[in-house]
This record gives C-alpha cells, structure tokens and sequence, in this order.
C-alpha cells in the first residue's frame, strides 16, 4: 500500500540522554557529542519540547559495505529508478530517536542509541493494512531465529493506532511496537508503502529500507554476514 513520502526539515540540538542498556539492565547517565551535519538524518519538524532528537554517536570502529550489498531486486519496487534514488537518499546516516508512543513488549526503546552493539529491523505496520498483518508471522520467524543478535522493532501508522494492542495480541506479535506520533517517524524515514521495512546497523546507521516481505529476511541475514566478516568471501 502506498503512503505519501516527505522528508522533514534538520532540527539540531544539544542533548544530554539517559541510556538504558536493555539486555543487561544496566542503567547510568552519559554525555553524547553531536556528530557531523552529514553524519545525521534529517528529523521530524514540530518535535515534542524536551524529547531527544539529536542523531547520537557511533562507535569508533566501522563496517564497510558494499554497494551491492543489497540488490534492488530485494526491494518492493525494484523496477522503479525514482524510487530507488529515494530508498538511498539517508543509508549510512545515523537513524535519531524514534518519535512514537508507548511499547507493547518488552524491549522497545525510542533512542535506539540504547541499543547500540547490534542490527535492528523497524517493522512498519498497521492494523488496517492486510499485507501488514499477513507478514507479521514471517517477522516473528526473523525475530525468533535472530533475536540474540538482532532487535527487532514494530511501528504502527498513527491511522488506527488505537486498534494496535489489540490486533498485536490477537496476531501474537513476538516483538515490541509502538504507535507513531503524528507520523513523525515514517516521514523522517521516508516510509513509501505498508508493511515498509529499514534496516540499520549495529552502529545506528540505516543500511537497506523498502524491502519486500519475501526479501526481508535475505538483507536481515545479509546485513548480520556483513558485520560477521562472513560476506563478502573473500
């Protein structure tokens, strides 16, 4: 299903965040240096007052990928050059903090600097997209088979959004989600269509998006070879 694609204005501040590492229950307060311009992604306009939005700092080590790394025959419109130029225009930017409501499940944080040291698949769903709810069993597969090296995270459209606990339950959902704020979210990622997925590394940065469902699971295993040392043979 199609939705409408824009991209947000750049918001820059100055944050102090505090991080909570999820695994381990760790809680304690650090300080965050901004990165580069080119280094962030743009961020929602009109951002809650007080709510961290600044693009956090990666890790000193980097993993190279490749630009082949994911095939665009992979993507729901791979015949779609216009399409594919906007599926590029933020990989290897630093995702920011996720502008949603409260989680259903354990394990869902909106600074995905929390979790920072492992891959993370944002699900982009809604309870009134058919397509959405029938990949939702394949997504728990992923998450099952992966979930002690990858987080995986739902977001629900903010149309409906108060139908999202329900029909979570109802479809079992082995993985957090959360509802967007304002559609806040989906724009800052450029979400083009439901079920829409992004991919983004263990450093935070977004790597792949726009996956169909049959192809998901490939960039998921893609992306974990990647930062493995398994892929490319060499």
């Amino acid at each position: 299903m199609k939705a409408s694609l824009s991209m947000a204005g750049m918001v820059a501040a100055g944050v102090a965040a505090m991080g909570t590492v999820v695994a381990l229950g760790v809680m304690g307060e650090r300080a965050r240096t901004p990165q580069p311009e080119a280094e962030r992604m743009p961020v929602a306009q009109h951002a809650p007052a007080g709510e961290t939005n600044q693009a956090q700092p990666a890790p000193k080590s980097d993993v190279t990928f490749p630009d082949n790394a994911f095939p665009k025959e992979w993507n729901f419109y791979p015949e779609k050059p216009d399409v594919q130029a906007n599926l590029r225009r933020n990989v290897g930017r630093i995702v920011p903090a996720l502008q949603v409501g409260e989680f259903l499940g354990e394990g869902g944080v909106k600074d995905l600097a929390e979790l920072r040291g492992k891959p993370i698949l944002l699900d982009f769903w809604g309870t009134w997209c058919g397509p959405c709810r029938a990949s939702i069993p394949h997504i728990n597969e992923i998450y099952e088979q992966h979930k002690d090296e990858l987080h995986v995270i739902g977001i629900h459209s903010t149309k409906q959004a108060n139908m999202m606990v329900a029909t979570a339950k109802k479809l079992e959902m082995a993985y957090p989600t959360a509802a967007d704020v304002g559609n806040r979210t989906a724009s800052m990622l450029g979400v083009q269509w439901w079920p829409f997925y992004v991919l983004i590394d263990s450093q935070g940065k977004l790597r792949a998006a726009g996956m169909s469902s049959a192809h998901v699971g490939d960039a998921v295993q893609r992306l974990l070879d990647i930062e493995a040392g398994r892929w490319p043979e060499k």
